[in-house]
């Protein structure tokens, strides 16, 4: 009887790489968990700090730095475009062609999931 070093079945690098791959896998889930454990950790103790802090003294902005304080003069200054088109959009509309749009008919199909 001889003996032999030699394995049955032979290991391949392959085999290397998903082991590596599935411990750093199993690096970046304990990692994320612990970041997520944090930020919830962080935003329920900002949540309480809320709750305990003194609420504000004035809503004013006539203090801050480049404000007038006037709500009314900063709503002024502002230019709406809601609603806005030119005279002859109907017109526009018509002229424009899409070419695909012209190719709808021959492309018609019914799908039905039965």
């Amino acid at each position: 009887m001889s003996s032999s070093s030699h394995s049955a079945h032979p290991t391949s690098d392959s085999e290397a790489f998903w082991g590596a791959g599935a411990l750093l896998m199993g690096f970046l889930v304990a990692v994320l968990g612990f970041v997520s454990l944090m930020m919830w950790i962080d935003a329920r103790n900002a949540r309480d700090d809320v709750h305990r802090s003194a609420p504000a003294t004035s809503t004013n902005m006539a203090g801050m730095p480049g404000m007038t304080g006037s709500s009314a003069a900063a709503a002024g200054a502002l230019t709406s475009y809601a609603g806005a088109a030119p005279a002859n959009a109907d017109a526009l509309a018509a002229a424009s062609t899409f070419p695909l749009l012209q190719l709808a008919p021959l492309l018609a199909f019914r799908l039905s999931l039965s």
